[in-house]
């Protein structure tokens, strides 16, 4: 159980926990209880000198804020500035390791087309794409062939903000590009902007096809697109459910509730593996979590993962970008903004190639609501239900592992159960709360707003 796990394994640079459970609209099933482990590999900006730059007093002027895995390599690409110079550091996607920086030519590294990269991304056959963080300029993108080839400029315009968008809206932090039936498509949005710009490739450059209104929505943080599927996109944004959304008819066809993803998000990647369909997503901030759900029945999600990045072991700079991606293998490489690029073991088991979908039954005696008000300040209910009998432990955990209370122990009879929740003692922020019944574990998330 968490609240035997020694300090040192709470306080090691990122934490995971790793939920083997499924998620329906009353609960989340959980076969076992949460198992802290480190990343694969953690490679931290501020002690990688290819990963940052001086400023004028000789400290790391942090400015990595995205990046993408590339599928035709396996390496990992970290957009960075070097003496004042734009670069994009290469890393073993196997151990972190430093490769090599991408290469650049006089004009993107300082010439009349200037790389100044926030997000990239990267194609199966390993093309590469970076995209410039834009306000009130032109968006500007740029292609490599491969990992050895000089940068060209392939899209250079500017676009004003939808009018739904906010008052920092921005072009530039949502980034895809990816194979059609019609050919290269590029999907481009940003912070706060609730428009989605659709390029598609023509004759060595992207020209605009399309640019949808997403209203109050705000999506476009982040993209994960459907393989064999050209009309319907997985995105999100902040403040903002993540969604299933139809690029011809501009409408949202299923969404995945915030109590299973939380709204602090931004960045989302897609895969299909041989366990079933998943979206990963990254967070605002570092001390929300990770999130990995099973999405093979869009209407049905479930929470398959969480993956704790701790505050503590953030820099000051923290931001709203970085980037989150499946890798070949269905693990994850993930980043938030000038903070350690990580890599995590998931279990989902590899890229899909047989097309079957696996089956999923999970016997259910015991559920658990969702606390009833959510957010809450201080107090709430949280209601749950046994089928028979049993010997129940419900408990409270901050994300970072640490054991708050129990708010029940011993057996119970069957029947709907309610226990209040005070925080009163408690800072903001997001909570866990685990009932055990038996063999069984039911988990869910709850968000205190003081």
């Amino acid at each position: 159980m968490i609240r035997n796990l020694t300090p040192s394994k709470l306080f090691t640079l990122c934490l995971a926990v790793i939920f083997s459970f499924s998620l329906s609209v009353q609960a989340q099933n959980v076969t076992d209880d949460f198992e802290l482990i480190d990343p694969e590999w953690s490679t931290a900006p501020a002690d990688e000198e290819f990963l940052y730059d001086l400023d004028e007093d000789g400290e790391p002027a942090y400015v990595n804020q995205g990046g993408t895995y590339n599928p035709g390599t396996g390496n990992v690409l970290i957009p960075t500035v070097m003496d004042g110079d734009p670069q994009v550091a290469v890393l073993d996607g196997d151990n972190g390791e430093f490769i090599d920086y991408l290469p650049m030519t006089e004009d993107v590294a300082g010439g009349d087309v200037t790389l100044e990269l926030i997000e990239m991304a990267a194609t199966e056959d390993g093309q590469i794409f970076g995209i410039n963080q834009v306000m009130e300029a032109e968006i500007r993108i740029y292609h490599w062939e491969d990992e050895s080839a000089d940068p060209e400029v392939v899209y250079n315009e500017a676009h004003d903000m939808p009018d739904e968008s906010g008052e920092w809206a921005q072009w530039g932090q949502g980034l895809d590009v990816h194979m059609t039936d019609n050919g290269l498509r590029a999907l481009v949005s940003g912070f706060q902007n609730s428009g989605i710009l659709v390029l598609e490739w023509d004759d060595g450059a992207f020209t605009m096809a399309d640019k949808l209104e997403t209203g109050d929505q705000g999506l476009g943080g982040g993209f994960g697109t459907i393989p064999g599927d050209d009309d319907r996109v997985w995105t999100n944004g902040p403040n903002t459910q993540a969604a299933l959304f139809n690029l011809e008819n501009n409408e949202v066809e299923a969404t995945v509730d915030e109590a299973i993803i939380n709204l602090d998000h931004y960045d989302l990647d897609y895969i299909e593996t041989e366990e079933g369909n998943f979206i990963l997503t990254g967070p605002r901030y570092p001390d929300t979590p990770f999130s990995v759900v099973d999405v093979t029945d869009p209407d049905d999600p479930f929470l398959r993962h969480m993956v704790i990045f701790e505050a503590d072991q953030a820099v000051e700079n923290i931001q709203l970008t970085g980037f989150v991606n499946f890798t070949n293998d269905g693990n994850a490489v993930v980043m938030s903004s000038n903070n350690p690029v990580m890599h995590f073991e998931l279990g989902i088991g590899g890229v899909e190639t047989s097309g079957e979908q696996p089956e999923r039954d999970f016997a259910k005696s015991i559920s658990l609501d969702q606390n009833y008000p959510n957010p809450f300040n201080p107090t709430t209910t949280i209601t749950y239900t046994l089928e028979a009998p049993a010997d129940v432990s419900l408990d409270v955990y901050s994300v970072t592992g640490e054991h708050i209370t129990t708010l029940q122990q011993g057996m119970q009879d069957a029947g709907s159960h309610q226990i209040e929740f005070d925080a009163g003692q408690l800072s903001s922020g997001s909570y866990i709360y685990q009932l055990q019944a038996g063999e069984q574990v039911l988990t869910r998330t709850m968000m205190l707003v003081k």
